[in-house]
């Protein structure tokens, strides 16, 4: 405690400075004095209180105009003195009190001092905050009672206009923390003070309340710290006047407010917080509260949070008093549970328990579940049209709300489901909600080529079908709804849930989608359940219904679509279906989708039941496997995705080998459906889809269905070729995948196609005799050469029955040896047999009138070829058997087939060398030849529109493998300038840019085979200079054009002479 001599050391410094403000209140008098009341200790500020506070309280009488400055430095110094000491005078305190609140007043009143400014009124805030803070309880006693209830009324009202009306976020925080100092919500109370507190305030809830309301659901850009004050000073300042504790005592007393010491306007300004009053406020203030929720969705978590806090504080202390609000604040907190913050949703979690628990303490539990579900009735009610019509934030909050009532609910679910009207509102609203988009033209149109690309196919190759709803876009929605269906899945009964939803899809079949993938979910959410041998039989139920033709055999395209597909040709399935004519894109559309989702729902339910769903496997496999292979992008994505969902939860390591483990079934049931093929030709088809995603292993395994299916071709040549033809260019590809071939110099096999490369085959074949052997070769030896030799020259001169009727040596030593070399041969492997077989089938479909199925063959061709590059002596007579129709090929009224052909002899002579040249000269170069001359007349001087032209393709087909052909087959002599003079054409400048590029390219070619007759070739289309013989004994060379003149072919002709003079490698 300060002694008298330091109050008095103190008292005299700070004496001359109240009297100097009292005199001349200046701005320099009071902050000099607040700079000495800084200076001195605390413990002497209570004792100098008065004297200090006086001529500062003369500053706000005085009428003449003082500055806004000096009352904002008066009221600065005020407030340290309030913080410093205790106001125990009740006559200073109601004088300041009303000084300032008159002071923040309405400027149309008539007091002489009015805050203007933001910053007089905001330091006028905390300087009555202070005030109201640092008063003993026993002289602010007096406030509360009800003489000074105006003086009091008078502050709440101007405090809460100013947190209203005005837009600094400080000033209206300030106010918010004046009004909680004056409900002393932040002090600690006892019971008696609490009851006076809500008596007095019970006269104003009203306005406070209200008002609060408009701040808390006015303009969310006035900040996040101005809604979260004022919801918390809404939810103490309502549960300190509505507690459950005051509504106890005044059933029993009539309250703590003394009436009969004032007079009768005062009286009639007072509550009694009786039974009624408390029940016709909860009915007003639910209409408050129904407006405070909607900032549920608000976008800070401060926020939201705050909101948790408010209902949670309500239904602790405000239960019984305000029960019709009870619903919705648990709608508050349900609707929280699903928020993205954790500290949210444990918040939320933590308050419905709390909750829960106080009513099971209470007996009160039936009344909870009835209040739930009533809530979740009108829930579902509301839930259509919120989703039609709320903004994206609104739609989230309402699934919200709807998983927090399923997930409080809990097994009690399944007491509001015994209600008919219940689960079918529910299960209606959710069908509503996630009504399918069905009108993107990208569904039907997206088409598939193979996902597998000679490996495992990325992320990137795969197309997930995204699901797409018709009246939301979020992705925070769909996974909403989706927890929706897990949550019933998880603590509903399961088999009245798929019943009801399977009658729903049977229904109507605009609720199909919704149906299908409501169950697919809900199944989903019941991984969790105990009873699993429940959730196989209907799992298996649920795959009958599924697979079933009336479901997964719908049409995808219609009849004329079909025509031109290999999977969906005149089926009966389609005949079943109804005038098909008349599909609309959205019924085409609707039918892809809704195969999706039953194809989704078996890798639904392969996940749930892990490797019990083995028993399932023969089900579903081949169905799958049928869908894998459609050329719709969504339906053999999707399918690919659940067959690899079936294999880990079956403990596959990949589809291969789930196709391979289950072969025996699958082949089994492809050489039954293809006895029955007219009645259903996709057997084929699954066969492809096993040879496009299995491995080598299963070659073995297919080997009889592979020859069904040639069996099968040969009878259906007119109608079905194409899908057979699929099957076995997949068979032929994936055999060049699983056996790709080697160069032809890493092989041991010797064939020798022209005279040419006898003597250095000889040469060789004294090279590969031993070292350390002297000897040379033996007439044997050479002999044997000389024969195989002869076979090979008359397979290349198509001389084949020749050989096979008797075309042989004279020398009985010479057939004994032949014979025993073929029975030393070994069996050619399946795979080259099969290829030869493929080939020896498919050759008579080259002159078949579709050109589509030309180019399948072509396309078999070509791959088979590749095959056989290994096995020369099954290449070469492949080749003479297919040559005739393929030949007839260059003569092809389709261009297409054309290109596709010339492709084909190109890779025929790379693997073949210069077998295949005297029958090229003979039946092809004449047609090439032919075609570019003709086809230079037209592309001369033509436009940029020509280039967009099939005829402009095959030109730059045959000038683009021209040159490379030459060379592989190694043309010369005669044969050359033919050649030659097919290109010589697109010399011209005037020729389109590529064709021109193209023909120098092959007369780069040409010059490897023979420099001199290019050269002389040129140099007559443009000479350079004029050419003198070295000697006068030579004669000079005439070419058709003059030395030095410029032409049209003289720029590419230019280009080309120097690799003419190059010497020979």
């Amino acid at each position: 405690m300060a002694s008298d001599e330091e109050k008095s050391r103190a008292f005299n410094r700070l004496k001359p400075l109240c009297v100097t403000v009292t005199k001349q209140p200046c701005r320099e008098s009071i902050q000099r004095l607040h700079q000495e009341l800084k200076a001195t200790d605390q413990p002497l500020l209570q004792d100098l209180q008065e004297y200090v506070l006086f001529p500062l309280r003369l500053v706000f009488k005085q009428v003449k105009t003082i500055q806004q400055d000096v009352y904002i430095d008066v009221c600065e110094c005020m407030m340290f003195i309030f913080n410093g000491s205790k106001i125990t005078n009740w006559q200073m305190f109601t004088d300041l009190f009303t000084t300032f609140s008159c002071m923040i007043s309405s400027p149309h009143d008539s007091l002489p001092v009015i805050a203007s400014c933001e910053e007089l009124k905001l330091v006028i805030l905390k300087t009555l905050t202070a005030l109201v803070v640092n008063t003993e309880w026993s002289v602010l006693k007096i406030l509360y009672e009800p003489k000074s209830l105006p003086a009091l009324g008078h502050a709440v009202s101007v405090v809460l206009k100013e947190a209203e009306v005005e837009r600094s976020r400080d000033l209206q925080i300030t106010a918010i923390v004046c009004m909680c100092s004056l409900a002393q919500i932040n002090r600690k109370l006892v019971k008696s003070e609490r009851l006076l507190l809500g008596d007095v305030f019970a006269s104003f809830l009203p306005g406070i309340t209200m008002t609060l309301s408009r701040i808390i659901t006015g303009d969310q850009k006035q900040g996040q710290a101005v809604l979260v004050k004022a919801i918390d000073t809404w939810t103490r300042i309502t549960s300190l006047v509505m507690s459950d504790e005051a509504a106890d005592i005044t059933e029993t007393k009539n309250g703590s407010l003394k009436t009969n010491e004032v007079d009768e306007k005062i009286r009639g300004l007072m509550i009694k917080r009786n039974k009624d009053w408390l029940t016709s406020t909860s009915s007003k203030l639910l209409i408050l509260i129904k407006q405070i929720t909607t900032v549920k969705t608000h976008s800070n978590w401060r926020v939201r949070l705050a909101l948790v806090e408010w209902a949670d504080l309500l239904l602790k202390k405000c239960c019984k008093s305000m029960k019709e609000c009870v619903p919705a604040l648990l709608e508050v907190l349900v609707g929280l549970i699903g928020d993205d913050y954790k500290n949210i949703k444990t918040k939320s979690l933590e308050s419905l328990n709390g909750f829960k628990q106080k009513q099971k303490d209470v007996c009160e539990t039936r009344a909870l579940q009835e209040i739930l579900s009533d809530n979740l009735h009108s829930l579902t009610t509301s839930l259509p049209r919120q989703i039609h019509m709320a903004d994206e934030d609104g739609k989230l909050a309402i699934v919200n709300l709807l998983n927090g009532y399923l997930t409080l609910l809990g097994p009690d679910i399944n007491q509001v489901f015994k209600s008919i009207a219940h689960l079918r509102r529910l299960s209606l609203s959710l069908i509503q909600a996630l009504e399918f988009d069905c009108t993107d033209i990208r569904i039907i149109e997206h088409k598939s080529q193979s996902i597998v690309k000679g490996g495992i196919p990325s992320e990137a190759d795969i197309m997930r079908p995204k699901h797409v709803f018709k009246h939301f876009r979020d992705n925070q929605i769909t996974t909403a709804l989706i927890q929706s269906c897990h949550l019933l899945g998880q603590h509903g009964d399961i088999d009245l849930l798929v019943d009801h939803m399977m009658d729903l899809l049977h229904e109507s079949s605009i609720y199909q989608l919704q149906s299908v993938f409501i169950i697919n979910q809900i199944i989903a959410g019941s991984v969790t359940k105990e009873n699993v041998s429940l959730v196989v039989d209907i799992i298996r139920m649920l795959v009958d219904e599924y697979l079933s033709d009336d479901n997964f055999n719908i049409p995808t395209s219609t009849p004329a679509q079909c025509n031109t597909q290999s999977n969906q040709e005149s089926s009966p399935l389609w005949l079943n279906k109804g005038n098909n004519s008349s599909l609309t894109l959205a019924n085409m559309n609707h039918n892809i989708m809704k195969i999706c989702l039953l194809i989704e729902g078996v890798g639904i339910f392969a996940k749930v039941l892990g490797a019990d769903f083995r028993c399932l496997l023969m089900d579903v496999v081949y169905p799958l496997l049928e869908k894998l292979g459609q050329d719709n992008t969504y339906i053999s994505h999707t399918a690919y995705y659940t067959l690899t969902e079936v294999s880990t939860a079956c403990h596959y390591s990949s589809i291969d080998e789930l196709i391979r483990k289950n072969s025996d079934y699958l082949v089994n049931t492809i050489s039954l459906k293809l006895r029955r093929f007219h009645h259903d030709n996709h057997a084929p088809l699954v066969l492809q889809v096993m040879i496009e995603y299995s491995s080598v292993e299963l070659l073995p395994l297919i080997h009889d269905t592979v020859q069904e299916i040639l069996e099968t071709l040969d009878n259906n040549y007119e109608d079905k070729s194409s899908v057979f033809l699929q099957v076995l260019k997949e068979l032929v590809v994936s055999i060049l995948r699983w056996f790709p071939f080697k160069d032809k110099e890493n092989t041991k096999e010797k064939n020798y196609q022209s005279e040419s490369d006898l003597a250095s085959s000889l040469k060789q074949l004294q090279q590969d005799r031993h070292p350390e052997s002297k000897k040379s070769l033996t007439l044997k030896q050479i002999e044997e050469y000389f024969i195989d030799y002869h076979k090979t020259k008359q397979i290349a001169d198509g001389n084949i029955d020749d050989i096979d009727s008797g075309d042989t040596v004279d020398n009985d030593d010479i057939q004994d040896e032949n014979q025993k070399g073929n029975s030393d041969k070994k069996d050619l492997p399946f795979h080259v047999t099969a290829v030869k077989e493929i080939l020896l089938r498919t050759k008579h479909l080259m002159s078949c009138n579709n050109p589509r199925l030309r180019l399948l063959v072509l396309d078999i061709i070509q791959y088979s070829i590749q095959v056989l590059y290994n096995y020369q002596d099954e290449l070469l007579p492949m080749l003479h058997e297919i040559w005739l129709p393929f030949a007839l090929r260059f003569s092809d009224d389709e261009k297409l087939v054309t290109v596709k052909a010339m492709e084909t002899l190109r890779l025929m002579s790379d693997c073949s060398g210069d077998f295949l040249m005297k029958r090229t000269i003979k039946d092809i170069i004449p047609s090439i030849k032919r075609f570019l001359e003709n086809q230079a007349k037209i592309s001369y001087h033509c436009g940029s529109m020509y280039t967009f032209t099939v005829n402009y393709k095959l030109q730059l087909t045959f000038l683009t493998n021209l040159g490379q052909l030459a060379l592989k087959l190694q043309i010369h002599g005669n044969d050359l300038n033919l050649v030659t003079s097919c290109c010589l054409p697109y010399l011209n400048t005037h020729q389109p840019q590529t064709l021109q590029a193209a023909s120098v390219n092959c007369f780069r070619d040409f010059t490897k085979l023979d420099k001199d007759v290019i050269w002389f070739t040129l140099n007559n289309l443009y000479t350079p200079q004029h050419l003198t013989p070295p000697s006068p004994a030579f004669t000079p060379i005439q070419f058709n054009t003059k030395a030095s003149e410029e032409n049209e072919y003289s720029r590419n002709v230019k280009m080309l002479l120097p690799f003419t003079e190059q010497s020979y490698s």
